[in-house]
């Protein structure tokens, strides 16, 4: 009996002290302040903080993209949308960080920033896999919504 007790009281700690180092204080205070107080400027300060401790947290990044699209600095969202990009690519036609960074922008804008990063990492794609039909497709459509007209025609001779 006491072997297990003991045996038990030992996972607890184990799990306890593994799990320390996962929970962010900061994150959790921007969501307060974001959904229970209503103030995305706070919000996105405490974000900001989650993101110089842990800066390749996807869901973070997504929360400051929110929480900057709401106030009136578009210079601040870009800047946060290009390091985005570059650490999550793909993350460019994710349907939360669309809806939000581009009514503060605006589509075209919002388009033109996030088309950049998707055809240079789709190229790269397409340097390490070859010419994929679908990977085309996919870079002629990033090179349309950039309103690259030679590399959208240069690609689409590739697909074909």
């Amino acid at each position: 009996m006491g072997s297990r007790f003991s045996r038990l009281v030992f996972m607890v700690l184990i799990t306890g002290l593994l799990t320390v180092g996962c929970y962010d204080n900061d994150y959790d205070s921007g969501i307060y302040w974001l959904n229970k107080e209503s103030n995305p400027e706070m919000a996105s300060l405490a974000f900001r903080r989650s993101l110089d401790k842990h800066p390749n947290r996807w869901k973070t990044h997504r929360m400051i993209i929110k929480t900057l699209s709401q106030g009136d600095d578009p210079a601040a969202l870009e800047k946060q949308l290009r390091d985005t990009f570059s650490r999550f690519p793909d993350s460019s036609r994710s349907a939360e960080i669309y809806t939000s960074a581009s009514s503060l922008l605006g589509d075209e804008r919002y388009n033109r920033l996030a088309s950049s990063f998707e055809q240079h990492h789709l190229g790269q794609l397409l340097a390490k896999k070859g010419d994929r039909p679908e990977l085309l497709a996919r870079i002629i459509m990033a090179s349309c919504r950039a309103g690259d007209s030679s590399a959208t025609i240069s690609y689409f001779r590739r697909l074909l």
